[in-house]
């Protein structure tokens, strides 16, 4: 039986690919291998047209960090693809008569935006809170006139305290004002000859919206952010696009008479104020600053108008 077996598996002749059936393998082979061929095409495609997209928008979804900066003189920024544009304007300042007033030179935008008491603020939601990444990155600024950060954009509080500088009356000392912290610490005495003094910095709002706040002492809180930028915006409530509000309220400084210079700075639009100090003992002070039609454009800007601002961040 194992023999005729044997003789039957040796009759048995080996199978022919029909004709048709090796015309498809062939057509199916050809079609793979087109396709093989439009793929590599697209991906050059791909790379080709990733190369034409302008390089900043890619680095801006890479790399969001970097700085801002202000191109005195210009109203564009450097013909370099890793710069962009924020806003541009006029520059501005206080008068060069007077001692007092202003230290810096502020670019007002041009399409200012004016405090308004019935503008209801925008409410901060709890999605930023929890969406908030916690990284080492990030950067810091003062927000003046209060004792908290913004609820918004994942700010942290660093410290509390209360706004210092140079007094009014007096010429030399420093020209910023100062967030100083409620634990100070100190060195050694040196007893020094020669010396600059800091007070603490008063409202002088008087006759304005802000009465009940005038020769109170003005309170200031250190944010952390996680963002990568800070901005100061003066003449704006709303940040520009790409840009997240952390606060708003009207630009400060000292008096235009006055002997103290100050840098401009932001106190916030509902201000607070130091408790049980309003005994006008005057010190360093915060003046409402009003735009001058004719040396500004007129248009947009309006003669005694209160200039507002807006602090703003960029970044992851």
């Amino acid at each position: 039986m194992a023999s005729m077996d044997g003789a039957f598996l040796l009759q048995i002749k080996p199978l022919r690919v029909p004709v048709w059936y090796a015309g498809k393998l062939e057509s199916l082979q050809w079609e793979k291998n087109e396709l093989v061929s439009k793929v590599a095409s697209h991906i050059f495609l791909v790379d080709t047209l990733s190369k034409k997209i302008n390089v900043k928008n890619i680095k801006e979804l890479n790399d969001p960090g970097g700085n801002t900066y202000n191109r005195w003189g210009r109203t564009s920024c450097p013909n370099d693809s890793s710069t962009d544009i924020v806003y541009k304007g006029f520059a501005g300042g206080g008068p060069h008569k007077q001692p007092g007033s202003g230290t810096n030179y502020l670019c007002p935008p041009k399409d200012p935006q004016w405090g308004d008491r019935s503008v209801i603020e925008q409410l901060a939601t709890t999605v930023d809170r929890l969406r908030r990444i916690k990284t080492h990155g990030g950067t810091t600024y003062i927000r003046w006139g209060r004792t908290t950060c913004p609820d918004v954009h994942g700010s942290d509080l660093v410290y509390n305290g209360f706004v210092g500088g140079s007094p009014h009356q007096y010429s030399g000392g420093g020209a910023n004002y100062i967030c100083l912290p409620t634990d100070p610490q100190w060195g050694p005495d040196t007893s020094p000859k020669y010396k600059g003094y800091v007070y603490g910095a008063e409202y002088q709002s008087h006759g304005t919206f802000w009465d009940d706040k005038k020769n109170h002492d003005v309170p200031c809180a250190v944010c952390r952010t996680p963002k990568t930028n800070v901005l100061m915006i003066p003449a704006r409530q709303d940040c520009y696009d790409g840009w997240n509000r952390e606060y708003h309220g009207y630009l400060m400084a000292e008096r235009d008479s006055h002997a103290s210079n100050k840098e401009f700075i932001c106190v916030d639009d509902d201000p607070e104020v130091n408790v049980g100090t309003h005994a006008d003992l005057d010190g360093a002070l915060l003046h409402f600053q009003e735009t001058v039609c004719g040396s500004l454009p007129c248009k947009p800007y309006i003669a005694g108008r209160e200039l507002t601002c807006v602090v703003c961040t960029f970044g992851p």
